[in-house]
């Protein structure tokens, strides 16, 4: 006799088993990270640590502390970051565990495995059948491009902004279907609350949030009422409104800082306005080849690692022209949202959250960084939901789970080896300056650990590579001048000293306090 066909129910039991699988191997492929260490920038920002203690994560203090504080600080004073939810959350956790390294990486994994989650259930309401959403929130989950935001604790921040991000914009959908709608309408602004004072980036989702109302409702059928716009524009601009006008009242606070960016943190600090769009446009465009094929990560994107495009005459002025071109399709693919919802968001949702962060309209802290393209990443599992969508034929889906499963294979496999990368700061030096040898920060930071190593030959080999990549930066010039006293090498410190002064002018007043010390032990070794 033949087998009975399936039942909804025993169909329901296996989809559940298939989402609760997805995201057990979500959280299985990042439990490694469980062992590593406080790493990078998050003893500055996240914890309590001895003279690099953050004092607003040190013990929980009155709201309006973490409203009026930057991000670190004690460690830049008059850094624009902010992100007091983040922030809040790291004193939560410190009050109840203490700097326990475990207890925060745990929270990092869960955070984005819940992501996956949400990423799922999104898809299911822009009207992506099963299949379509397992497949896109698979793709969200190996993405390698997640690795920074999920293996340092600094990430917590693209990841809570991930999160409530998603959880407004579902409320938002429910809200629309509800016969009362002022609970879901409250729950949508909160989320959206909690979503932009925990990144700034989640500012995004007010243009995305809406997208996602007519992408649904498009694929559905529906149709909203003027009454149900009304509510998700308030739900959505009110959160981004106080979220600004706190964040100009933040700023109006700080010391001023004459100086600007650092060399090292964004090098487009220090160029004319031609050379930043340019090569703003060029780290875009690295950005999409990422989000598409996460093949060549690096732990740092500064100095020596992304082209500097100075002029229209250069090979890679031909790449920012790409990228503008890509920038534009992208925008005219976003323009299509009643012809292609999930193509024409995804395209959407790609534009809006990383063309802020390019550096071509305006200057940000940093140059590129692969934790802030984690709900970027969102755009390619839109993409391969809409694919799986398109493909009619049994031969066209096989071919596309085929493609689809090579990509996830890969890309799960430079995630797991990225965990071992990010284990504790010594891993990242090492590995860091093997992966990146033309990059300015990795050479400083491996002469600074072997000098605390006590091998002095090594450090010099570091110092002179750096200064040999960026001859202008007086870091690295001071650093060898160091080396030179120690060694009694006088002449050789004085011609080290001589090329700090000579740096660049900004760098050279950054680094004066330095340079002067040097200059004092350098005049009291002289003979007599």
């Amino acid at each position: 006799m033949p087998a009975p066909a399936p039942t909804a129910f025993h169909r329901g039991q296996r989809r559940t088993l298939l989402v609760f699988a997805l995201l057990l191997a979500s959280f299985l492929l990042y439990a490694p990270s469980l062992g590593s260490d406080f790493v990078w920038d998050d003893r500055d920002a996240a914890t309590a640590f001895g003279t690099a203690r953050n004092p607003l994560v040190a013990e929980l203090r009155p709201l309006a502390d973490y409203l009026t504080g930057n991000w670190w600080p004690q460690r830049n004073p008059s850094a624009e970051t902010y992100r007091p939810l983040t922030t809040w959350l790291f004193a939560l956790r410190h009050a109840l565990c203490g700097d326990h390294a475990m207890v925060a990486h745990l929270l990092s994994v869960l955070l984005h495995t819940l992501g996956i989650g949400l990423v799922f259930r999104l898809l299911r309401e822009l009207g992506a059948g099963f299949a379509a959403a397992w497949l896109g929130a698979a793709v969200f989950g190996a993405h390698a491009l997640h690795g920074e935001a999920v293996l340092t604790i600094v990430g917590q921040a693209e990841l809570l902004a991930l999160v409530f991000g998603l959880l407004g914009t579902l409320a938002a959908l429910r809200a629309l279907r509800s016969t009362r709608p002022a609970p879901w309408w409250g729950a949508t602004t909160l989320a959206f609350t909690a979503a932009c004072f925990s990144k700034e980036s989640a500012v995004g989702w007010t243009v995305i949030a809406p997208l996602c109302v007519f992408a649904a409702q498009r694929t559905h059928r529906r149709t909203t009422s003027r009454a149900g716009w009304l509510g998700l524009g308030a739900a959505v601009a009110l959160p981004a409104t106080l979220f600004l006008l706190l964040r100009a009242r933040m700023l109006a606070t700080l010391p001023r800082d004459e100086l600007g960016y650092a060399f090292l943190d964004n090098p487009l600090a220090h160029v004319d306005t031609f050379a930043r769009v340019a090569s703003g446009l060029v780290a875009w465009g690295h950005g999409l080849l990422l989000t598409l094929a996460p093949l060549r990560l690096a732990i740092e994107y500064g100095p020596g690692q992304l082209p500097i495009v100075t002029r229209a005459d250069e090979p890679w002025c031909l790449a920012a022209a790409a990228a503008s071109i890509a920038v534009a399709a992208f925008t005219w693919q976003a323009l299509q949202i009643r012809r292609a919802p999930l193509r024409a968001l995804a395209a959407a949702l790609f534009v809006t959250f990383t063309l802020p962060i390019s550096n071509v309209f305006a200057l940000v802290f940093m140059r590129f960084a692969e934790r802030a393209y984690l709900t970027p990443t969102l755009a390619a599992a839109l993409f391969a939901a809409w694919a799986l969508q398109r493909a009619r034929t049994p031969t066209a889906r096989r071919t596309t789970w085929a493609i689809a499963g090579a990509w996830l294979l890969l890309s799960a496999g430079l995630s797991c080896q990225r965990i071992f990368v990010w284990r504790d700061d010594r891993t990242i030096i090492e590995h860091g300056v093997t992966e990146s040898p033309g990059s300015l920060r990795m050479q400083l930071c491996a002469g600074a650990l072997a000098n605390r190593d006590g091998d002095a030959v090594r450090a010099r080999h570091h110092f002179e590579r750096a200064a040999a990549i960026d001859p202008a930066s007086p870091q690295a010039w001071c650093e060898l001048a160091n080396l030179d006293l120690r060694a009694g090498n006088r002449d050789g410190a004085a011609q080290a000293l001589a090329k700090a002064n000579a740096g660049r002018p900004r760098e050279v007043a950054r680094h004066r306090a330095e340079i002067d010390a040097i200059a004092a032990r350098l005049a009291a070794a002289a003979p007599r």
